[in-house]
């Protein structure tokens, strides 16, 4: 995966979506489809169930990755996101991804409590993409002789994806640090994804000096991913995983879909993998085109 597409809302609070922002969704994801971009993800907050949603995406396209990113794990059982998500999976053929997050950075979703439980969210539900009837027992969270069938057939295991909204600051709770979202991402996950980064924080040349660069604090987004690149190759050693076994996603907030290209590109030069850009529901029948086709030409 490259470029990706995430539908975010469009203002403060917990929006009504109607049948027409919704059908708006499903033609985005049919666009980028069409385009080459590699996948469409909902938000946390978009206002009705992420996967109900995605599962008319996935019957409207053929090639998009598709997944909620993040889901924050207070929202379900962790039990029941993977079952969701496994179904998903299946009804795609094999195009779901399954993003988690701590939570609590929208309105209206509720965080964890603790690392911890964070962590035992994680372990649950990768044991169940990968594991016949797996049994954990965590601080917080427990399953036994976990039934998640049927599951797609071909190919490898559902890629996890661990977002990292704070990189670089202390735990969150209780100071455990394999717990942190970006060590169990280290340790569990195919891709970490950070963000969502200002457009503006990025050096994409467009001041004209540096003076104007500095007030701005343009170039400190490129400087975040190359250090969050670094920790995450450094974890990954330590849990005995190859380096650059997790790809890094940067997940780029909305904006002007010009600065958010510009935004992508700085991002791939900084040494992201692949560029996540948000856009709101309420520029999806007007801002998607140019940012669309753009992502695809990256």
């Amino acid at each position: 995966m490259r470029t990706a597409v995430r539908v975010v809302t469009s203002v403060a609070g917990a929006p009504r979506l109607g049948t027409d922002a919704l059908l708006a969704v499903v033609r985005l994801a049919v666009q980028c489809d069409a385009a080459g971009v590699d996948a469409v993800f909902v938000g946390p907050d978009i206002g009705v169930d992420p996967y109900v949603l995605l599962g008319g995406v996935a019957a409207a396209t053929s090639t998009v990755v598709l997944g909620c990113l993040a889901a924050p794990v207070r929202e379900r059982p962790p039990a029941l996101l993977a079952k969701q998500v496994t179904t998903l999976d299946v009804c795609s053929g094999g195009r779901a991804v399954l993003g988690m997050a701590a939570g609590g950075g929208a309105q209206g979703l509720a965080a964890v409590e603790s690392e911890a439980e964070l962590g035992d969210a994680v372990e649950i539900c990768r044991a169940m993409l990968r594991v016949p009837g797996p049994s954990y027992s965590g601080v917080r969270h427990a399953i036994s002789s976990a039934w998640n069938e049927p599951r797609h057939a071909g190919g490898e295991p559902m890629p996890l994806v661990i977002v990292v909204d704070r990189p670089g600051a202390p735990p969150l709770f209780d100071g455990q640090q394999d717990r942190s979202p970006i060590a169990l991402a280290a340790r569990f996950a195919e891709m970490c994804a950070v963000g969502p980064l200002d457009v503006d924080r990025f050096d994409t040349g467009r001041c004209l000096s540096p003076a104007a660069r500095n007030r701005r604090g343009l170039g400190r987004a490129e400087s975040l991913l190359a250090s969050t690149r670094h920790e995450l190759d450094a974890l990954s050693l330590e849990a005995g995983r190859v380096r650059g076994s997790v790809r890094l996603l940067a997940l780029l907030a909305a904006g002007r879909a010009e600065d958010q290209l510009a935004a992508a590109s700085a991002a791939r030069s900084a040494g992201a993998d692949a560029v996540v850009a948000d856009i709101e529901v309420g520029r999806l029948t007007s801002g998607a085109t140019h940012l669309v086709s753009g992502l695809a030409r990256l």
